[in-house]
């Protein structure tokens, strides 16, 4: 029993004087070396890896200007279809009701026109005592011309009137979801690339951290060979 105190001690002391020697005395796995197929599958990964990312910044660039091309015309056509909005409410919508207003007094005058010639044939003839069949030729043809007025003065009528009851709203209002199914297009349009964008480059930064690790594996295989030699 008292040999082993002093047994025991001294060899602490001899841990804590020599942790060196304790440390060797401890084998050590040797480096696990690569072999030389490995190392030129690992060269090729890293060469296409390159490749890679040199086609990936191409196709990026291309989609840039494919992108600022689309938002111009989403632009574009966002800009159209405010503007014709616009147009149409500060005065299209009104031209239009004073152009049909003007077909329908038009259309009057030319069947009150009718009527009162009809009214000059029928005193004439009646005056001269001219043929009845020459007369009632002239008298049916002219009245003939009066019903074809009449019905198109209710045709420019209706017109007229369902323009100003239906026709004026519904078009100013498909004239406003143009404007505003533009607006969501280019939003939407906007989004959808900005997105495609975040996946470019995130494929991107996997790509340059894939190149450093294969960088890093063969300089290290390259340290050890060399200090094999």
């Amino acid at each position: 029993m008292r040999l082993f105190f002093p047994t025991v001690l001294l060899a602490a002391i001899g841990l804590l004087v020599f942790p060196q020697l304790s440390g060797a005395a401890i084998p050590q796995e040797p480096e696990e070396e690569i072999s030389d197929e490995e190392y030129a599958e690992t060269r090729q990964e890293l060469v296409d890896a390159r490749l890679q990312l040199e086609l990936s910044h191409l196709r990026m660039a291309a989609i840039l200007t494919d992108h600022n091309y689309s938002r111009l015309s989403a632009e574009a056509e966002v800009t159209a279809s405010n503007a014709a909005l616009v147009e149409f409410s500060e005065y299209e919508a009104d031209l239009e009701s004073e152009m049909m207003a003007m077909d329908v007094a038009q259309t009057q005058d030319g069947l009150a026109d009718a009527q009162e010639e009809l009214a000059q044939l029928t005193f004439m003839y009646e005056r001269n005592a001219l043929a009845d069949a020459t007369a009632q030729v002239v008298l049916e043809r002219a009245a003939r011309s009066i019903e074809r007025q009449k019905s198109e003065l209710a045709l420019v009528q209706k017109r007229f009137q369902g323009w100003s009851a239906f026709g004026k709203n519904a078009q100013r209002q498909e004239l406003s979801d143009n404007s505003r199914l533009a607006q969501a297009s280019f939003e939407a349009a906007v989004a959808s690339q900005e997105l495609e964008l975040a996946e470019f480059k995130i494929e991107i930064d996997e790509l340059k951290k894939s190149i450093k690790e294969l960088e890093s594996e063969l300089q290290e295989s390259e340290s050890t060979t060399e200090s094999d030699g």
